[in-house]
C-alpha cells in the first residue's frame, strides 16, 4: 500500500464521483479485485466478475485501442466470455462511465449481453449514454450512482467535404450515388436516411431489453436527451440508484442461491438425496391417489390420463371421478332393480320386451349432477 498516496486521497476534499474515488482508493490499497487471465479490463472481486468500461468504445481491438487502453466491442464480448467460462463467477457488473461509440457491433453486444447465462448487473457510475445505454440496457437490472447521466439514445453521424477546393472528382456513371456530397439534396437525405435506420435499430434493441415498445422508447426515455439518475429512475431508465460498493455487496450474497443438479449431487450429497426422496415419495403420493380415485369411479381412463398428464388432483378432475362414480351407481341401481332389463311391455305375443340401459343418457345426467354438486347448485 502506498501509504502518501493515501494519506493525499484522504485528506482532500474532493467534488467527483463517489465510485471514481472509491476506484482511487482501491488502486493504492491493492483491492482491484483479482485479474482475469487473458481478460484485458476484466477482474474478478469474489465471486463476482467485474468489466470495465470508461471511456468511448470502439468496434475492433486495434493498436490504439491496445496501446491506451480502450474500449472495444470485440474486447467487452471476449471479457464477457471468459467470465462466463470461470465457474467462480456466478455474477457479473460492467462498471461503466462512458459517452458511447461507435454504432458498429453493439446491437451484436446488446444481443449477448440479453441472452447472457449468468446474471448482469450494469452499474453506471459516470455516464451511461448512447451506445453503452444501447448495450448496457440488456443486463438484468441498471443502477447508477446519484450524479450519473443517463441517456443520449440515438445516433449522430458528422462528415466533411471529402474533395478539395479545386479538385474535380468524377463518378462512375453506372453508380451516381456513389460517394454523394452532403451538400448535395440527395446526398443529405441519404446520410439522412442511414442515420435514422442505425437510430431504429438502437431504439429496437432498447425496447426488447427493457420489455417495452418502440414507441416508450423515444417518448419516455427522452427522444435522445441526457438525465441525472433521479430522474432516469423515474422515467423508467435504470432500475436503482446505489453505489458501486452496495451493488457489489448484494451480488456476492447471491454466491451459492444458484447450483445446478451435478453440483448438489457432488457437494451436498445428503441434501440431495433427501431432496430426491421427497420428489419420488410426492410423486407415489400423486399416483397413488388418482388411482384409488380412478378405481372407487369405476373409470381408470381418468386416472390413467391424469398421470400421464402430470396432473394433481383439482376441484375439475374431482368433479369428473365424481360424475364417473355416479353413473357407476346409477348403472348397478338399474341393474338391481331391473335384473332383466325388462321395460314392463308385453306385446302381442305376451313376452316381455327387454330394452337395453341407454348409457348416454346415464352418463350425462351423471355428469350433470356431479357438476352440480362441484358449482353448489343446480344444472338445467
Amino acid at each position: 500500500m502506498h501509504a502518501n498516496a493515501l494519506n493525499e486521497i484522504q485528506g482532500t476534499q474532493w467534488a467527483i464521483e463517489p465510485s471514481a474515488l472509491e476506484a482511487m482508493l482501491n488502486a493504492v490499497t491493492g483491492d482491484m479485485g483479482q485479474p482475469m487471465p487473458g481478460a484485458q479490463k476484466a477482474y474478478k472481486r469474489g465471486n463476482v466478475g467485474v468489466v470495465d468500461v470508461s471511456g468511448p468504445v470502439a468496434s475492433r481491438n486495434g493498436f490504439l485501442e491496445r496501446l491506451f487502453g480502450l474500449n472495444s466491442v470485440e474486447q467487452i464480448s471476449a471479457d464477457l466470455r471468459r467470465l462466463e467460462a470461470d465457474d467462480e463467477v456466478s455474477h457479473v457488473v460492467f462498471l461503466v462511465d462512458s459517452p458511447g461509440g461507435t454504432v458498429t457491433g453493439m446491437s451484436d453486444l446488446s444481443a449477448q449481453v440479453r441472452a447472457y447465462s449468468k446474471p448482469t448487473t450494469v452499474f453506471a457510475a459516470g455516464n451511461l449514454a448512447s451506445a453503452t445505454y444501447w448495450f448496457g440496457s440488456a443486463a438484468d437490472r441498471i443502477v447508477a450512482s446519484e450524479t450519473a447521466r443517463i441517456g443520449s439514445i440515438g445516433v449522430v453521424a458528422t462528415a466533411t467535404a471529402w474533395a478539395t477546393p479545386g479538385e474535380i472528382t468524377i463518378v462512375s456513371t453506372q453508380t451516381p450515388k456513389k460517394n454523394q456530397s452532403l451538400e448535395s439534396k440527395d446526398g443529405l437525405a441519404a446520410m439522412q436516411k442511414m442515420v435514422d435506420e442505425l437510430a431504429a435499430v438502437f431504439i429496437s434493441d432498447v425496447a426488447k431489453n427493457r420489455g417495452i415498445n418502440n414507441d416508450q422508447v423515444v417518448s419516455q426515455y427522452g427522444e435522445g436527451a441526457v438525465f441525472l439518475a433521479r430522474e432516469a429512475l423515474e422515467r423508467g431508465m435504470i432500475d436503482e440508484i446505489a453505489t458501486f460498493q452496495a451493488v457489489l455487496d448484494a451480488v456476492a450474497q447471491t454466491k451459492g442461491l444458484e447450483m445446478d443438479l451435478k453440483t448438489l449431487q457432488s457437494e451436498h450429497a445428503g441434501v440431495f438425496e433427501a431432496a430426491v426422496k421427497i420428489g419420488v415419495d410426492t410423486e407415489r403420493r400423486r399416483v397413488e391417489a388418482h388411482l384409488v380415485m380412478g378405481e372407487a369411479s369405476g373409470d381408470m381412463s381418468i386416472a390413467v390420463e391424469a398421470i400421464k398428464k402430470g396432473e394433481d388432483i383439482d376441484a375439475l378432475l374431482t368433479a369428473r371421478y365424481q360424475a364417473a362414480a355416479m353413473k357407476k351407481a346409477q348403472m348397478t341401481a338399474r341393474a338391481a332393480d331391473n335384473p332383466l332389463g325388462l321395460t314392463g311391455e308385453v306385446p302381442g305375443d305376451g313376452v316381455p320386451v327387454k330394452k337395453p340401459v341407454d348409457e348416454g343418457e346415464a352418463v350425462i345426467t351423471a355428469v350433470l349432477e356431479g357438476m352440480s354438486a362441484y358449482l353448489g347448485g343446480e344444472l338445467s
